[in-house]
């Protein structure tokens, strides 16, 4: 008989498999709801299970009985019993609470190591709330490249699950998580990643999205909710906020942003926000920027968005790297 790898649950599962139903709902009706819970996602995920692991499995049963030995058991009772004791009843639930986030965050480790386009055809056929969880837990460039490469209908839907979702059952994420990781062979480095979804989720996600991405998502924000719309934009910086930068700082952006990329920028933008770039440049500069500006007759819409999707990418990197704070500004704003 081949050796057959399975955790605890899965030989339950496979167990019950087997079984006569109305057996196996006797056996089911000793478990406590979580176990109830673990073993029927695997029986849904499993949905088969070849003879060599059905005897595998009933080989080990029957071992066990005639040793007289059971296994020492974990889970969520257990670990919650624990924790009381060592911190009180008190904290048991924060405990337990961030204990579950990082087991959620961990669920998903295995996509680590895949690129966005490996990840995009691996969820490309789920439903939009899954790809919502998927999406909140991996790293927010690689999201946001998976959500540009999403058609326009069902990335704007995936935006708005990710801005308004809760945080889902830790049942529900290992589920989401198995049923993918069995379609592939890879399993990443381990990272943590407790908190999920939300709107700074989404804002971490569009900001490294293309300006096509990033304007889509914001449009349809705004028509479905216009409050979080709204919330989602106020987090959010783009182009024309160059406006409210102090002019030390919007210096410092224009250093790194090449001459004939701020001229396509420039292009139809607002006269305040032009006027306000040229007054923070050297006369040297400002010729030169002429020269860009009126070497090209026409430009598509798309090489201006572009353009400007490298000035705010610019901004984002000197945010990042702390030598700008865009939070600052706008508090120097209303104050």
């Amino acid at each position: 008989m081949k050796d057959v790898k399975l955790t605890g649950v899965q030989k339950v599962a496979v167990l019950l498999m087997d079984l006569d139903p109305v057996v196996a709902s006797e056996v089911m009706s000793h478990f406590n709801e979580d176990e109830a819970q673990e073993v029927s996602a695997e029986i849904m995920r499993m949905k088969s299970a070849d003879p060599d692991t059905v005897d595998f499995v009933m080989a080990e049963l029957a071992t066990m009985v005639d040793s007289g030995r059971t296994p020492a058991r974990g889970g969520a009772h257990l670990a919650r019993r624990l924790i009381s004791g060592a911190f009180g009843e008190d904290k048991a639930g924060d405990v337990m609470e961030r204990a579950a986030g990082v087991l959620a965050g961990k669920a998903f480790e295995f996509l680590d190591t895949m690129d966005a386009t490996q990840i995009l055809a691996l969820i490309h056929e789920e439903t939009p709330q899954i790809q919502a969880v998927v999406l909140s837990n991996l790293d927010p460039r690689t999201a946001s490249a998976v959500l540009s490469g999403l058609d326009e209908p069902v990335r704007n839907g995936v935006a708005f699950r990710i801005a308004t979702m809760g945080t889902p059952s830790t049942e529900a994420v290992r589920v989401t998580a198995e049923i993918l990781k069995s379609r592939v062979s890879s399993v990443a480095t381990a990272r943590e990643q407790a908190s999920i979804g939300g709107v700074q989720s989404l804002v971490e996600i569009v900001n490294r999205a293309d300006s096509a991405t990033e304007r889509g998502v914001l449009e349809y924000m705004a028509a479905t909710d216009p409050e979080l719309g709204a919330e989602v934009r106020n987090l959010m910086f783009t182009f024309a906020d160059l406006l409210r930068l102090d002019d030390h700082s919007l210096q410092m952006v224009l250093r790194s942003i090449r001459m004939d990329v701020l001229a396509r920028a420039l292009r139809g933008a607002n006269p305040a926000l032009e006027q306000k770039i040229r007054r923070n440049m050297s006369s040297r500069n400002v010729v030169a920027l002429n020269e860009e500006s009126s070497s090209v007759s026409k430009l598509r819409t798309s090489e201006v968005e572009e353009a400007r999707g490298e000035v705010v990418r610019e901004v984002r990197a000197l945010e990042a790297a702390g030598e700008l704070n865009l939070s600052k500004q706008e508090e120097d704003e209303y104050v």
